[in-house]
């Protein structure tokens, strides 16, 4: 897509029946704020990965909530092409937990 579009990203999706997807922080939320995402069935997406900026315990879980997925944090640079280290949910919610 040139430019993010919520409708064809679900409808590719669904159509696809796409596993895995990585999305940035401002499109990662969109799931929790927007009706559009319940006409579409996206219960092929086993993952969802976000990186570019850490995304907050409420957002995780407001997003695995609605969709029912595993969701993946990573951290990259441009010049690693995309990502260098990645971390789990339940990993994530472990370390809240414990510290």
């Amino acid at each position: 897509m040139p430019i993010f579009n919520l409708e064809l990203f679900l409808q590719t999706i669904q159509e696809h029946k796409i596993t895995f997807t990585y999305v940035p922080p401002p499109v990662f939320d969109r799931p929790t704020r927007e009706e559009t995402v319940d006409q579409y069935d996206l219960s092929s997406v086993r993952m969802i990965t976000s990186g570019a900026a850490p995304l907050t315990t409420e957002l995780v879980d407001a997003v695995h909530e609605r969709l029912n997925v595993k969701i993946n944090q990573a951290y990259g640079l441009g010049e690693t092409s995309p990502m260098t280290h990645t971390q789990v949910r339940a990993e994530f919610q472990r370390y809240l937990i414990t510290n």
